[in-house]
């Protein structure tokens, strides 16, 4: 039950994952009783699943008893780690960067102590502190955290496993943000490098924010000419990720637009294909503005205007 529980939860159907789930802590509680590693194994699925379905209060009551069993049966281990971690991400979730950051810290420090410092969870709770810093606008902490996660990843994966390039997509964003534009350019580069490798590059909706981030650290360092062709790149994988079709940038792009907006009014509001083709038409207009504004730089003001008026 508990491997077709995370069979649903990767398929994102939470209710089947939850009825799996449900089934096997019965199961296991009535057989082993309550209080056994066992036991607290689903509790923290359960948990994670709460988590992801963005019902807090019972991902926190879950988890809570998760840890319970786990610290008084196996005291300092990977298992309470690994729940301090996902209670972490909790309260990250629910807006409290700062308790995030003391329990991911906690979990941190109970790792080094179980398995060392160069265990692949370590890797994992290092990630998420980083974004825990990036978000309370700690830039150096973040940039430190990412760096380790990044050395560590790559001692269990390589240099060009993907897990790798969503860190180094961070990294840039957080240098970015201190203003750091060249270093966050090689962050950005070495993530889409990854990203494009054969093995890798098969989700195209992974790559186009980074080519965007990419555009925004290259129109900061003023090089609009790449700018423009890394936004352009961009551009053309959103377009042709909500038309089927592939897109070879603006010319034609109207005609396009108006077969989307058709698409649009005959979906209902409340469909979930309707909040994606919204979602997807806020990133291309998002990136039109940019476009326009790199060929305004670059002296182009006929296709800056053409760009605008799309």
């Amino acid at each position: 039950h508990v491997a077709l529980g995370n069979v649903h939860q990767l398929n994102g159907d939470f209710d089947s994952a939850m009825d799996s789930y449900s089934l096997c802590l019965k199961e296991r509680s009535e057989r082993l009783g309550k209080h056994h590693p066992s036991v607290s194994e689903v509790l923290q699925l359960i948990g994670v699943a709460y988590i992801t379905a963005a019902e807090y209060s019972k991902a926190l009551e879950t988890l809570e008893e998760a840890l319970r069993i786990r610290q008084s049966l196996l005291g300092p281990s990977m298992e309470v780690a690994e729940t301090l971690d996902s209670l972490g991400l909790l309260y990250f979730k629910s807006g409290d960067t700062e308790k995030a950051v003391e329990l991911s810290e906690d979990s941190l420090s109970v790792l080094k102590s179980a398995v060392g410092f160069d265990h692949v969870l370590v890797s994992k709770v290092l990630k998420n502190i980083g974004d825990y810093y990036q978000d309370a606008e700690v830039y150096d902490d973040a940039i430190e955290a990412y760096s380790e996660s990044i050395r560590v990843k790559t001692l269990w994966y390589g240099r060009d496993h993907t897990l790798l390039s969503e860190v180094l997509n961070e990294m840039g964003i957080t240098r970015f943000k201190k203003g750091d534009y060249m270093i966050a350019r090689q962050s950005f580069s070495q993530a889409l490098r990854i990203m494009r490798a054969d093995k890798n590059a098969s989700n195209k909706s992974l790559i186009f924010p980074t080519l965007t981030h990419l555009g925004h650290a290259l129109y900061k360092n003023r090089d609009f000419k790449l700018a423009a062709e890394t936004y352009l790149e961009s551009f053309n994988i959103q377009v042709s990720i909500i038309t089927g079709e592939e897109n070879l940038g603006i010319q034609g792009f109207s005609e396009k637009l108006t077969s989307i907006a058709k698409r649009a009014i005959a979906m209902e509001e409340d469909d979930n294909d309707f909040a994606f083709l919204s979602e997807s038409l806020g990133g291309i207009a998002s990136i039109l503005r940019y476009l326009g504004l790199v060929y305004h730089e670059q002296g182009d003001i006929e296709t800056a205007l053409t760009v605008n008026k799309l």
